[in-house]
């Protein structure tokens, strides 16, 4: 995972619609072509599309892209499966199997996380055993982790509050859970502050060590979860309208980098590219 970003992703909680799942083979690299033409239109300063990297086939629906050591990692919801691919489009290879998670994964320091439907979490190191944290009941929207690869934060939408283990496994701490945190989904935390989407139609931020609520983005129609880049930029995706958002973490400059999208729910950077999930594929553009 890059240095400074957090990564998670969901689908929406108990109740809202969801997708139908599928059964088909495992995803496939996509023609290149299209990226190569998009890189050029970007160099020439003109608007570009989003282009897909990677398509299931047989409709297998794709939930959750995260970014670590030059690889890019997906759920495939179809195959209960943790796929993993070079960025230049070579063959994906799956890395977990038979993992039944919510749609949402990070991955940092050679190790993916993730929620299970029963709302335990999950670490493991690529190609070693599984271990798990109990996340003290709840029902959790997405899981991001620190800078520093040492803690995990998960957003408990039902109980609204946002909860914290070390990645070398403790029990859950409470960072924010007072009414000023109303059903968080999506999380994300730099050294100050935690970032949360409300699946009512708000992006806020609140100081880690408490005080005032600030909503930098409101009138969003189902949020998912939040990307933090090392330039002081948050990402995120709106379930519901498939815009892809950009904004700054103070409050400023926010924009619309693609829309259209299939019920998108994660993000994830590398230095050139913004990745996300969009229904059957995973899609990106220059950043």
């Amino acid at each position: 995972m890059d240095a400074g970003a957090d990564r998670g992703a969901v689908l929406p909680p108990k109740g809202d619609a969801e997708l139908p799942i599928d059964s088909g083979p495992g995803p496939g690299p996509a023609d290149a072509t299209a990226d190569a033409t998009a890189d050029a239109t970007a160099d020439a300063g003109s608007p570009v599309e989003p282009t897909t990297l990677f398509e299931a086939a047989d409709a297998g629906v794709i939930r959750a892209v995260a970014i670590e050591g030059g690889k890019l990692y997906w759920y495939n919801q179809t195959e209960l499966r943790i796929v993993r691919a070079d960025l230049d489009g070579g063959a994906p290879t799956g890395v977990v199997e038979n993992i039944k998670t919510k749609q949402f994964i990070v991955v940092g320091n050679d190790a993916w996380y993730a929620l299970d439907t029963d709302d335990d979490l999950h670490r493991q190191t690529i190609g070693a055993g599984d271990m798990t944290f109990a996340t003290n009941g709840g029902a959790h929207g997405c899981v991001s982790v620190n800078r520093e690869h040492t803690r995990i934060y998960v957003a408990d939408h039902e109980g609204s509050r946002v909860l914290t283990v070390a990645v070398a496994g403790s029990l859950p701490e409470v960072v924010l859970g007072d009414a000023g945190v109303s059903r968080p989904w999506g999380v994300a935390v730099n050294d100050t502050t935690i970032f949360t989407t409300r699946l009512e139609a708000a992006v806020v931020a609140r100081e880690i060590d408490g005080g005032v609520t600030t909503a930098l983005a409101t009138d969003q129609k189902n949020p998912q979860c939040i990307t933090l880049d090392e330039n002081g930029l948050m990402y995120w995706p709106e379930y519901a309208s498939g815009d892809i958002h950009r904004a700054s973490i103070d409050g400023g400059a926010h924009v619309v980098i693609a829309k259209g999208q299939t019920e998108p729910t994660q993000i994830a950077l590398d230095d050139a590219f913004v990745y996300w999930n969009s229904g059957t594929k995973v899609m990106r553009l220059p950043r």
